[in-house]
């Protein structure tokens, strides 16, 4: 198995990239894109966003199991974090799917943005304070 700090470096820039690619869906989700740049920027959710949220699950299970946190307290409310901002990315993706089509995206995607900042600082108030 790699070394922990490879597989905790790796985790921690996959999760970066993914609220990154999440944060720039939340903002074109706010106000109306040119169509090259909505292409531009669903490529970028299908190869960059997408892989780097598979990557966090990939590496978090694995330094979840190598660190033997299931039994902690606050591992089971990080994951319910993680599980919301997982479906939130679909429901992202799905909108701007819809908007490449000339649709409207769903009306509560919006407010996508702050369900992003919420889920992030509640993950890393979590995984750095340990708090039960």
């Amino acid at each position: 198995m790699p070394d922990y700090s490879l597989l905790k470096i790796l985790h921690i820039t996959a999760a970066s990239l993914v609220v990154i690619g999440m944060l720039l869906n939340s903002f074109a989700l706010l106000r109306p894109l040119a169509a090259t740049r909505l292409a531009t920027l669903r490529r970028w959710d299908l190869f960059v966003t997408s892989p780097a949220l598979g990557a966090v699950w990939i590496l978090g299970i694995t330094l979840a199991i190598s660190g033997n946190w299931f039994a902690s307290g606050w591992l089971p409310a990080k994951l319910a974090f993680v599980v919301a901002l997982s479906a939130l990315h679909g429901m992202q993706t799905g909108g701007l799917r819809r908007l490449a089509r000339g649709e409207a995206a769903p009306a509560f995607l919006r407010f996508s943005l702050y369900g992003v900042i919420v889920s992030v600082v509640a993950i890393v108030l979590l995984v750095s304070a340990k708090p039960f």
